[in-house]
């Protein structure tokens, strides 16, 4: 995860203050035979809902409220599978990028 440091003057000491930076969009290479949801699962902390589908990566939650969802794409095009069922390769370039509906 991405930390933001600033520097604030409580008294005359500063003090750094890391606060995460919540990222829009992941990427890695694929690895052949290994599916895409575990190779998520290795490069980030997920949450996973109840009907399956990605609903936080690295702390930055898909927020329904304002019609966001983690889409899933592989070289560039949105895949038509799940990333449990995709079989990735190693010249596969696997993103995940917050999309609205």
């Amino acid at each position: 995860m991405l930390f933001n440091t600033s520097k604030i003057n409580n008294s005359n000491s500063p003090k750094a203050i890391a606060t995460p930076i919540l990222q829009n969009s992941l990427s890695y290479k694929g690895v052949g035979g290994k599916d895409a949801l575990a190779l998520l699962k290795q490069h980030a902390s997920t949450e996973i809902g109840g009907s399956g589908l990605v609903g936080a990566i690295n702390g930055r939650i898909a927020d329904s409220k304002n019609h966001e969802y983690w889409a899933f794409y592989v070289n560039g095009k949105l895949a038509d599978v799940g990333p449990k069922d995709y079989q990735t390769k190693n010249s596969d370039v696997i993103l995940w990028k917050i999309e609205h509906y």
